[in-house]
């Protein structure tokens, strides 16, 4: 159970580290969404398009998809790591 404690208080290899960073963010798409493209204050947004909207509306389910698969697998590998662990 050492692994579980370990994850428990935040503390990850350097190797898993490296690893995360090299995936990167990934919420960025979002991210950058509201903080950028929908922010009036550093895009110059009159109205909303209705073929704007279609494609934030179809980017968002795709992100959605690829969110829960990244998700699953993530957890899928780190219940591994621990069960073999223990």
């Amino acid at each position: 159970m050492g692994s579980a404690s370990t994850f428990a208080k935040g503390e990850l290899s350097r190797k898993t580290k490296v690893k995360v960073m090299c995936e990167g963010y990934v919420l960025e798409w979002l991210d950058t969404l509201v903080t950028v493209t929908l922010n009036p204050v550093k895009t110059k947004i009159n109205i909303a398009i209705t073929d704007d909207i279609a494609k934030i509306q179809d980017q968002v389910i795709l992100q959605k998809t690829r969110f829960n698969l990244l998700l699953r697998q993530r957890y899928s590998a780190l219940m591994m790591k621990i069960k073999s662990k223990a």
